[in-house]
């Protein structure tokens, strides 16, 4: 390799691993890293339409399968989730869904 391209290559892998120490921070001892737990909730409203039409313009078939195998073309799901840090440094958790 040529010095020609050793320059840039340096500057570069310099510049990469260098600058997350520059915009680091120091932590304080009243600092917790890690939340005790966390709880989160959802729901999901969903409407579907799966009509499919096969031909040309004019001319065609429209098959809709919740017509066909009568289907449910609402859906509603809901979800629960969250974690428990149970040890008191907090880095083991038990986690549910």
């Amino acid at each position: 390799m040529s010095c020609r391209y050793a320059l840039p290559i340096l500057v570069v892998f310099f510049a990469i691993t260098l600058t997350p120490r520059a915009f680091a921070q120091e932590k304080t001892e009243t600092e917790k890293p890690w939340k005790r737990f966390s709880i989160n909730l959802g729901a999901n409203f969903a409407t579907n339409d799966s009509s499919v039409r096969l031909g040309f313009p004019g001319i065609g078939v429209s098959v809709n399968p919740e017509e066909l195998f009568g289907l449910d073309t609402r859906t509603v799901s809901f979800k629960v989730d969250g974690y428990w840090r149970f040890m008191p440094r907090r880095k083991h958790r038990l986690d549910f869904s």
